[in-house]
């Protein structure tokens, strides 16, 4: 058996591989799906995470086999999910977007951010303060006016970032009322 490996690497969410027999008359299987050599397989569904996929060659004599494992190691910088304690997201949460605010009539003088990463081994910050996948932020205070909030999904390997804007903003009416 020969193991190889794709990754880790940003992988979109299906991969074809074409195997090629080197023996006129040998039969091939993708996980299990019979391939003509040379021709791509159909799409193979890869999950966050790592995938194997399995190749087996079989030669005319009907018995002496190959089996070759590729392993694809998908990863991801993205979010899955995004929300704010204190109100919802405009725009309505979106992984391609990295820019959000949150209404103008915050009565509150903090709020948690949650974020989700699309990939579970990634991990997420908040202002800089780790914060695990799917569980509130620590406390963020919103002082009177624009308070930036900063969400970066970080996959260690291989290095990439991806950084999404949060602004709350507290009404000056809202504060005093704090105060």
């Amino acid at each position: 058996m020969s193991a190889y490996s794709v990754g880790p690497a940003v992988l979109g969410a299906t991969v074809q591989v074409t195997p090629t027999a080197q023996v006129a008359g040998s039969t091939i299987t993708v996980n299990g799906v019979a391939v003509v050599s040379g021709v791509a397989s159909a799409l193979l569904p890869l999950a966050m995470g790592t995938t194997p996929v399995v190749v087996v060659v079989t030669a005319p004599d009907a018995t002496t086999t190959s089996t070759y494992t590729v392993v694809f190691d998908r990863t991801s910088a993205a979010l899955s999910d995004l929300t704010a304690a204190v109100g919802a997201l405009a725009p309505t949460f979106d992984a391609a977007t990295l820019s959000y605010s949150v209404g103008s009539g915050i009565l509150t003088a903090s709020t948690t951010i949650t974020p989700t990463a699309a990939d579970p081994a990634a991990t997420v910050t908040v202002n800089t303060l780790a914060t695990p996948s799917g569980a509130p932020s620590t406390p963020v205070l919103l002082p009177l006016d624009l308070t930036p909030v900063t969400v970066q999904d970080v996959q260690s390997q291989p290095p990439m970032s991806t950084g999404f804007g949060v602004l709350a903003r507290l009404r000056a009416d809202d504060a005093r009322a704090l105060g």
